[in-house]
């Protein structure tokens, strides 16, 4: 054999070696996408921020990826009915996951509530002052501290809260206003957002004077506007709840993060990646920091009919 002649075949061979590696590590690639596939979670937007820490801890401490998509709680359940392959959807009521679990769209043993939301007043400085130590306030005069405010935002513009048939935040917020007798007082002066992060952005651009969002969106941050958490007796309960998009039973219990001594445990465990995710969420640990973010912790199973 020649030197060209063995330079050429060197060549071919060096090619060929070259396909064999981009044809193994495809392969490889294959294998761990097909064990670690990513799980696709839809979340109201008022859990948006919260989530998407959430899952970047989860992520770490796994390994699976988390997929998210963030709408309103109306769309996303119209979604799941369309069938729409979320695995997990965490929405802001009750009642939209139960209405999945009552068409027999999920399996009863998979639904659980996650977070108690709060509603919050944010309003420009320019239009009312902020009385110091507002928690320490009767309940009546709150109430006529969130009137005097409401009016003065509507006097100088728009109130804008999230539709009520879309987002439970707007639910709340109608709520609120009602039994403040300002309902009809404002009808002419709402503009809504079909989701609490859309009827916060009409407020920070200015085409809002006012809005009643989730205390989530303002929570622990410094602001240039004010914020009045809005008394729960104003409202029903934002009670959170998710369901495991799946007609079988999830495996929620034992919730490993609770039990388990350390996260090689938690990762051997042969069960679905999204049952572990919501494990993840309701564990003591998630929990516990979600007052940081504006809510309450809810931990308790869902019960029909009954609040936890």
């Amino acid at each position: 054999m020649d030197a060209k002649t063995l330079i050429n075949s060197r060549g071919l061979l060096s090619i060929l070696l070259g396909f064999s590696l981009i044809g193994l590590s495809c392969s490889v690639n294959a294998v761990q996408q097909i064990e670690t596939p990513p799980i696709h979670v839809a979340v109201a937007a008022n859990f948006a921020k919260p989530l998407k820490i959430i899952a970047h801890r989860f992520t770490q401490l796994t390994g699976v990826e988390v997929s998210i998509t963030v709408s309103s709680s109306g769309t996303l359940y119209a979604q799941i009915q369309h069938g729409a392959k979320f695995d997990v959807f965490l929405s802001a009521d009750t009642k939209r996951p139960q209405a999945l679990v009552d068409n027999a769209i999920v399996h009863k043993d998979n639904l659980r509530d996650y977070a108690k939301g709060q509603l919050a007043l944010v309003y420009s400085p320019s239009i009312s002052d902020l009385p110091d130590q507002f928690e320490a306030l009767t309940q009546k005069e709150q109430q006529a501290v969130i009137v005097k405010v409401i009016r003065a935002s509507v006097k100088a513009g728009k109130l804008a809260l999230a539709n009520p048939m879309l987002a439970p935040y707007g639910v709340a917020a109608e709520n609120t206003l009602h039994a403040l007798n300002l309902w009809e007082e404002v009808a002419q002066s709402k503009v809504m957002g079909k989701n609490v992060l859309q009827t916060y952005q009409f407020f920070s651009t200015g085409s809002a004077s006012a809005a009643l969002v989730a205390y989530s969106l303002v929570a622990g941050q410094q602001h240039s506007h004010h914020v009045i958490v809005i008394p729960e007796a104003l409202h029903q309960p934002i009670i959170q709840s998710l369901i495991i998009n799946s007609k079988a039973s999830a495996q929620l219990q034992p919730n490993l993060f609770d039990a388990a001594s350390d996260i090689s445990a938690i990762n051997q465990a042969s069960i679905p990646a999204s049952h572990l995710f919501v494990q993840y969420l309701l564990s003591n640990t998630v929990q516990q920091s979600l007052e940081k973010w504006g809510y309450h912790a809810v931990s308790s199973p869902h019960s029909a009919g009954q609040e936890p």
